[in-house]
């Protein structure tokens, strides 16, 4: 199974703001927060309570941390408020608004300059990095990941470096994925699991082995990532961690659709939506669809492909505006700008009792060359921008080109289809040849259908059936080619006479036609039918059904002639031979064949089904009217209760008339 693209948001970025023992829970902070008595304190708890709530609910962990920059602000105090402009950016990154989430990042970085506390700072570094990788912006986030690095090798922070490990191990697998060359970040993640098994920190761990899962997937090693993903999983079930049950379920997926098993991918996929949608991780949720329609497409489920491809696409776009990326190097620049003038300043208050005019020239060469350099920096930002966008562009365009075509073919081999189908079917001439008056009313739910109508006459007798093979769309149009021609066998060339008898030969020949097909009965492959065997004089019928039974209206009152219970096929139930009933026909009987598309479509103003009870009460109001007439009610009343709603299966009605 192939990827259309591949991204850094396909892998787990650890955000380094943990600050509590996983053994802590929301309910304890909580129950904490009445007894806090200093406003530094309250903040702490705040930014902790938010922290937990980023797992479950972001717009709550919003509110909180909000909560704790307002107290922050009135304390005054640059540790205090850095730390809670970061909490909130954190929420932002993880519900992919990065625009937002960088506002908040740099603000927190201008005050942490001047702050002693090297675990802010870094924190920081660790989070403007990851905004600059998802944005595919590989090289800056690589930059600040190094920054953060650098931070904690000289604290001898070990827990912290483990994760900043990962984050470059996850780099480092982005820039080599095209080469196949995986060495450097197996290198990585494996120092970074190494110190979190250490450390026992097992958020990191999960993810360690989230990363591990995805680069054993892509290096086709689907034993050790399908092995290191139920290490994560049952890491994610002992904490209740959602997030990284997200993360796990999205590997599962990816590595099933490697190995070609497209069902158990799908299902992981979707597990992976849902959890994405609740936590509105909105990176995830494009990245499954953009996998999920690669899953449909596999499996010739092409209409399916489209839809997930085109909201993959929608959300995609939308993630990788052209506004994200400017909100994030301007705010950069401002901030790296706002630096130098510090510097500048500070160099000019101990330069104060040197000469006024050497000072002038040196700060326009200083400022000449910083303005240059940094002219430079977003020349080269800007062009390196522009040509993945390009590459994006391109890479989107194929795939919405192949897709096209691909629909094309198919949509043209339908319709083609769709002529052959119509062939085989009785034209509504022959039918009243054979029956006098009648009509159809056949409504197929696709371009082909899984229902048909059969007529044939014979010396002895006039036939007619109503037939609904399993499934719609082709698979029932092939059904329903192989029932007509099945059919078409028993009366003309077998000779075979009767109702039962036809239903009875006919099971057998479709029980025989799948046993060659593929060496077994495949239970569900038959067909649910109604016939009429009429005499040549159309003064008595005889009827047998397969599932479906028959009305008759006559004298305003409608019978209802019940079929056998069992399919033309194999089923799970005991097999017994088809039965026939007579009826002696009386002028102005009607009678009324269909197949169950009617009464179990949708519609109404409340969404629900038609009913068999629904379609009796009209036949009862409108037998009396002309066949052509009953035949336009029929198909007004169903247009009308299905409305806006889909069709859900195909729809077949015969009326005769004596």
């Amino acid at each position: 199974m192939s990827y259309f693209k591949y991204t850094l948001c396909t892998i787990l970025l650890v955000a380094l703001i943990k600050t509590v023992s996983a053994q802590n829970s929301r309910q304890d902070v909580l129950r904490a927060l009445p007894t806090v008595k200093t406003d530094s304190a309250k903040v702490m708890q705040l930014i902790i309570l938010s922290e937990y709530c980023d797992n479950e609910d972001t717009d709550t962990s919003i509110i909180v941390g909000n909560s704790a920059l307002d107290i922050a602000l009135k304390t005054g105090k640059n540790a205090l408020i850095s730390n809670a402009y970061l909490k909130i950016g954190i929420t932002y990154q993880n519900r992919s608004d990065y625009q937002k989430a960088s506002v908040y990042f740099f603000k927190a970085l201008k005050l942490a300059e001047n702050i002693a506390d090297y675990h802010i700072k870094a924190r920081i570094f660790n989070s403007i990095a990851n905004s600059f990788a998802y944005l595919k912006q590989y090289d800056m986030a690589l930059e600040y990941f190094t920054k953060a690095y650098d931070i904690y090798k000289d604290a001898h922070d070990t827990k912290k470096l483990g994760a900043v490990l990962m984050n470059l191990g996850n780099i480092y697998y982005t820039k080599n994925y095209n080469s196949g060359d995986f060495t450097t970040c197996y290198h990585y993640y494996h120092q970074a699991e190494k110190l979190a098994e250490e450390t026992k920190d097992y958020d990191l761990l999960n993810s360690v082995y989230g990363n591990l899962a995805l680069v054993y997937s892509d290096d086709k090693r689907y034993n050790d990532a399908l092995s290191i993903i139920e290490k994560g999983m049952k890491l994610a079930e002992k904490f209740n961690n959602k997030e990284n049950k997200m993360f796990l379920d999205y590997y599962a997926g990816r590595t099933y659709g490697h190995m070609g098993q497209i069902k158990k991918a799908e299902v992981y996929f979707n597990e992976s939506i849902q959890l994405a949608q609740d936590l509105k991780n909105l990176d995830y949720v494009s990245e499954n669809y953009l996998c999920l329609s690669e899953a449909y497409y596999e499996s010739g489920r092409y209409k399916e492909a489209y839809d997930a491809y085109e909201k993959y696409k929608t959300l995609e776009d939308s993630l990788m505006s052209k506004e994200n990326s400017r909100q994030l190097n301007e705010l950069k620049t401002i901030y790296e700008t706002d630096k130098k003038e510090k510097e500048l300043e500070l160099s000019n208050q101990k330069l104060q009792t040197q000469d006024i005019k050497l000072e002038k020239q040196q700060t326009i060469i200083f400022s000449s060359v910083g303005g240059a350099l940094l002219l430079l920096v977003l020349a080269l930002v800007f062009y390196s921008r522009y040509q993945l966008k390009q590459k994006a562009n391109h890479k989107l365009e194929t795939a919405y080109a192949i897709i096209e075509e691909k629909n094309k073919d198919i949509t043209d081999s339908i319709n083609y289809a769709q002529k052959i189908q119509h062939a085989i079917l009785p034209e509504r001439e022959e039918l009243e040849k054979v029956l006098g008056n009648v009509f159809v009313l056949f409504k197929p739910r696709d371009i082909v259908s899984g229902d048909f109508y059969w007529c044939c006459d014979t010396p002895d007798r006039r036939y007619i059936a109503a037939v609904d093979c399993t499934g719609h769309g082709v698979p029932g149009a092939m059904m329903s080619m192989i029932g007509s021609s099945l059919l078409n066998q028993i009366v003309n060339e077998k000779k075979i006479s009767g109702t039962a008898n036809i239903l009875n030969e006919l099971r057998e020949g479709i029980k025989t036609a799948f046993k060659l097909r593929d060496g077994r009965t495949k239970q569900r492959d038959g067909m649910d039918m109604a016939i009429l065997g009429f005499d040549p004089d159309m003064k008595r019928v005889e009827f047998s059904g397969a599932n479906n039974g028959l009305y008759l209206i006559r004298d305003n009152a409608l019978q209802e002639f019940a079929a056998d219970k069992q399919p033309i096929g194999q089923h799970e139930g005991h097999e017994t031979p088809f039965k026939s009933t007579f009826i002696e026909l009386q002028p102005d009987d009607c009678l009324y064949m269909y197949t169950d598309g009617y009464a179990d479509q949708f519609g109404g103003e409340k969404g629900k089904k038609y009913k068999y009870s629904s379609l009796k009460e009209l036949l009862l109001k409108i037998h009396h009217l002309p066949m052509n007439e009953q035949y336009q009610v029929l198909d007004r009343t169903f247009q009308e209760w299905k409305a806006a709603l889909e069709q859900v299966d195909d729809v077949l009605i015969i009326g005769i008339k004596i």
